[in-house]
């Protein structure tokens, strides 16, 4: 069994963005130092202080899961969402976004596959004492989004914004609201689409 590839949030370098509305810091992407135009998928957190646009990237799904925060307000093509904490949103990268922060600055985990390559699947776990994640087809990617855990045999603590790259099954132990994202080529499954609580 290989041991996950731990990708910690104190390892990572905020990136400002281009109108000083937010910073990224990029858990990982896939191939390796690919950017915006040529990744396959992307997986990073944004912290948000200002209202304005979303970048729009032609040929991806997006996945957006508040995690600080009280709520956002997404104009999606002229259709207004409110997002919840830990409630994912989807949508495609073409289309036109604004977002409005009534109540505050807010941080989120985002997804972005190229849809004509990946299929990505985010489901939010929580975890109360021990869960068991089987080893699965394609690539997947734990986050956490609050609390901490400890992957069973291993001294590997996580924490908020913690990471991991999984490769077999693995245990989790600890009190923690988990975030699992599972990549595979683009025939293998459907993404998810819309809003909703996307829990297992």
């Amino acid at each position: 069994m290989s041991a996950p590839r731990l990708l910690l949030h104190a390892d990572r370098q905020a990136s400002a963005w281009a109108n000083g509305a937010g910073v990224t810091y990029q858990v990982m992407a896939v191939p390796e130092g690919a950017g915006f135009l040529d990744f396959d998928w992307r997986v990073s957190f944004a912290e948000v202080a200002g209202e304005g646009p979303f970048s729009e990237l032609p040929g991806v799904d997006r996945v957006l899961v508040l995690v600080e925060g009280q709520g956002m307000e997404l104009t999606i093509d002229g259709a207004l969402h409110l997002v919840k904490p830990l409630v994912p949103v989807a949508f495609r990268g073409e289309a036109h976004v604004e977002s409005r922060l009534p109540l505050g600055p807010t941080a989120d985990l985002n997804l972005m596959t190229r849809r004509e390559r990946v299929s990505g699947r985010l489901s939010l776990r929580k975890l109360s004492g021990t869960l068991t994640l089987p080893a699965s087809a394609g690539t997947e990617l734990l986050a956490v989004l609050d609390g901490e855990c400890t992957i069973s045999g291993t001294a590997s603590r996580l924490g908020p914004r913690d990471c991991a790259l999984l490769t077999d099954a693995v245990t989790l132990l600890g009190r923690a609201t988990l975030a699992l994202m599972r990549m595979l080529p683009a025939a293998a499954q459907q993404p998810e689409s819309g809003s909703g609580g996307l829990w297992e």
